[in-house]
């Protein structure tokens, strides 16, 4: 029996997000499910020949390579000459304010929503996501696109339809990031990606019935933070922009409810795996941008790290500049900073370039045999320079050094990190650094239709 959610106007009787049954089937399941009503498929049908793979959120199956060639629809859309809701929708936004926590009102669809960044972090997929998706994640994410039903129209979530986004670095901590500026979505909504072999994955979807977990979508069930229309769960747009603690901004992972990757509390109780993850992909995909910060950290056991922040060189040529080598010798009984610029270091180790170890307290004595002192510098991409601080569990958060920048708007050109260790200027033959994002606060977004 189908659920009251299932009849009503918000969603139509025979839409759902693309799903696959049997071999036999699965084609013309696919044209049935990319149209969204039933009605429209037989065209769709007919043309069902080059094979590309797609992943749903439950089965591979096949569509043609012209219905997936789409370029997506574009992020801004019309208003629309909405003015008044029947009873029942009014009564299922009430339903779905109850069971999502949402304290006020949901503001059903008048005219066109805000213009919102949608961002999503991919790097943080946990066993649920990765259980569900197939060897999905063997291949490099391509594409990202925002799948959508609005508010009483007939598409349901189509990849060709989906709003395209872009690869960005806003939010480090993830592997990618991927953002869209658009006003489009009012209502349902969730995530699909492509990845280099041609696959799409959704997030969002239903279990089929059969209750396997590889056929299963992985927001599925997930209820405190999508809402369920009989066998579907789905993103809710509303609720997503009003509830952001950003204004302007919905950050999501891929099939989790977790808003972003960047890890929580103290970094030293995070687990081993979770610090491994997170300095590799700092690593790989440092913050870049005005305002921009990181950390790296450790305890002073195993000792500290060379910190090399590498960038684009700006005058053109092939070597990386490196616009901070910060270089600790405590056998030599200092740490210098020095700099990379167009294939030439400074070289220049006169006052604050040289810092003396026993001024730096935070990071132990130079035999770096003291107890697990926990230590941390933080770097801050300043308008006339890198900022340096440094703290430890025994000192508080101190003002290090400035480095000015000697190229213009390095931090736009940020691409690398490096932790290298040099044992010839410590007494330990290795040692461990981690790195981690901070988050800079975005500017607020007034939440204004277009």
């Amino acid at each position: 029996m189908k659920s009251e959610d299932e009849c009503t106007p918000l969603v139509a009787p025979a839409a759902r997000a693309p799903a696959a049954s049997t071999t036999a089937t699965r084609a013309l399941t696919i044209a049935f499910a990319l149209v969204g009503v039933t009605g429209a498929a037989v065209g769709v049908a007919s043309r069902l020949g080059a094979e590309t793979p797609v992943v749903t959120p439950f089965k591979m199956t096949i569509a043609t390579v012209d219905e997936l060639a789409s370029e997506g629809s574009s992020a801004i859309k019309q208003a629309r000459a909405i003015t008044t809701h029947s009873a029942e929708n009014r009564a299922i936004a009430a339903k779905i304010e109850a069971n999502l926590g949402y304290k006020t009102p949901i503001v059903l669809p008048t005219g066109n929503a805000p213009m919102v960044e949608y961002n999503l972090h991919l790097g943080c997929e946990d066993d649920v996501v990765k259980s569900r998706s197939g060897n999905f994640w063997s291949s490099p994410v391509t594409e990202a696109r925002v799948v959508y039903h609005n508010y009483e129209k007939d598409d349901f979530f189509t990849w060709e339809k989906g709003i395209p986004m872009k690869k960005a670095n806003i939010y480090p901590g993830d592997s990618q990031t991927w953002a869209v500026d658009t006003n489009v979505p009012d209502w349902e909504y969730g995530f699909a990606l492509k990845n280099e072999r041609g696959e799409i994955l959704y997030e969002i979807g239903d279990d089929t019935m059969d209750n396997a977990p590889s056929t299963t979508a992985p927001l599925f069930q997930q209820k405190e933070c999508t809402n369920m229309y009989g066998m579907h769960h789905n993103r809710m747009a509303p609720i997503d922009v009003a509830n952001s603690e950003r204004p302007g901004y919905v950050d999501k992972t891929f099939g989790s409810c977790r808003n972003d990757c960047v890890l929580k509390g103290d970094p030293w109780e995070w687990s081993d795996a979770d610090k491994a993850r997170m300095t590799a992909v700092m690593k790989d995909n440092p913050p870049k941008g005005l305002g921009s910060s990181f950390m790296m950290y450790g305890t002073t056991a195993p000792g500290v790290c060379t910190l090399n922040l590498f960038a684009k060189a700006g005058c053109g040529i092939a070597q990386d500049d490196i616009v901070l080598h910060a270089d600790p010798r405590p056998k030599q009984n200092k740490m210098i900073f020095d700099f990379l610029t167009c294939g030439r270091w400074t070289g220049d180790y006169s006052g604050w370039r040289t810092q003396a170890w026993t001024s730096m307290p935070e990071v132990g004595p130079a035999n770096e045999q003291a107890t697990d002192v926990k230590w941390k510098y933080t770097y801050e991409y300043k308008a006339n320079g890198l900022q340096v601080d440094l703290e430890s569990s025994t000192m508080p958060k101190r003002f290090l050094i400035l480095a000015p920048w000697l190229s213009s708007n390095p931090y736009d050109r940020v691409r690398s990190i490096g932790t290298a260790w040099n044992p010839a200027f410590h007494p330990r033959s290795t040692g461990a650094c981690q790195l981690a994002p901070i988050f800079s606060p975005r500017v607020t977004r007034a939440r204004v239709p277009v």
